[in-house]
């Protein structure tokens, strides 16, 4: 007889199926960190902030900081690490020069994979994409230049 299971007289143990693992966290609840740093759609770059917010850092530093306001519903604000001012998008680029958080400084965001995120400006409608110049919202769909890398 098996010792483990001794009304089954073979070595082969109970064939009772394990139960189902529980349904993985829907990814679009998550929320973003307080603090990040951001990586370009390459996830060559980071993020920084100066005259706009370009992707052409190589290490993070403290221009590469935001901190995150979340507002529910994967609506958040960016405050940019150079001056500490909240990110907006003026139609043109992402800037970050304002003192207070309306409409043009709210982004929607939407996790795609892991850490990898996409943002769109609640100003355009349009997905926010790294052109290697500056970040623009005026992307319809989400495409490798539209994903951002984010980490604490």
């Amino acid at each position: 007889q098996n010792p483990t299971n001794p009304t089954n007289p073979t070595n082969s143990t109970n064939s009772t199926n394990p139960p189902n693992p529980p349904n993985p966290p829907n990814p679009t609840n998550r929320t973003i960190p307080n603090n990040i740093k951001i990586k370009g759609g390459d996830q060559t770059n980071y993020v920084k902030t100066g005259n706009g917010i370009v992707c052409d850092r190589d290490t993070a530093g403290p221009w590469e900081n935001f901190k995150i306001d979340n507002y529910g519903n994967n609506i958040i604000s960016l405050k940019g690490g150079r001056e500490g001012k909240y990110c907006a998008y003026d139609g043109n680029k992402i800037i970050c020069d304002r003192d207070a958080v309306g409409p043009w400084e709210k982004f929607k965001y939407e996790y795609l994979n892991g850490d990898i995120i996409s943002l769109k400006s609640e100003n355009s409608l349009r997905y926010c994409s790294d052109d290697e110049k500056n970040v623009l919202c005026n992307a319809e769909t989400i495409g490798s230049k539209e994903k951002f890398y984010i980490s604490p």
